[in-house]
């Protein structure tokens, strides 16, 4: 119980606090129709987490996903946003050639390839500086009258 409390000090991940307050609970004999109600959990829940408390301690309770590794370690991220920022041409297609051609990295997605684009700061939607439909000889006759 000393380390179910020092967990909960702690101040863990609030899905990770949920778990460790209703196993307390129900090591305290709460009984489980309350704790369902305080903490808006189910049955099964409150049992699940019970268990894996007992059976490997705090450790049972924390977060197990801890996310895909990234494809690409920050030192190869970086060359590639240098690569970029030095080209005066971008196209995603060009992009992907060359993190396959250096990493042997293929993306599924062509998101990647955009947030690539958006970290080394450049954007693929060009401003125009003037409007391309602007009639200079129609201003001035609309001016005129």
């Amino acid at each position: 119980m000393d380390a179910l409390n020092a967990f909960l000090d702690g101040n863990p991940d609030p899905r990770e606090y949920k778990r460790a307050l209703a196993v307390k609970m129900a090591l305290q004999g709460y009984p489980y129709v309350e704790i369902m109600s305080l903490l808006n959990v189910c049955a099964a829940f409150i049992s699940k987490w019970k268990s894996n408390f007992l059976f490997a301690g705090v450790e049972g309770l924390k977060l197990a996903y801890r996310g895909f590794p990234g494809r690409l370690n920050p030192e190869q991220k970086q060359e590639i946003i240098t690569w970029l920022q030095q080209r005066n041409y971008w196209n995603i297609e060009a992009l992907a050639d060359f993190i396959y051609e250096h990493y042997q990295v293929e993306f599924s997605s062509r998101q990647s390839y955009s947030a690539l684009l958006h970290e080394a700061g450049i954007t693929w939607k060009k401003a125009q500086g003037v409007n391309p439909k602007k009639d200079e000889e129609q201003v001035a006759s609309k001016k005129r009258n």
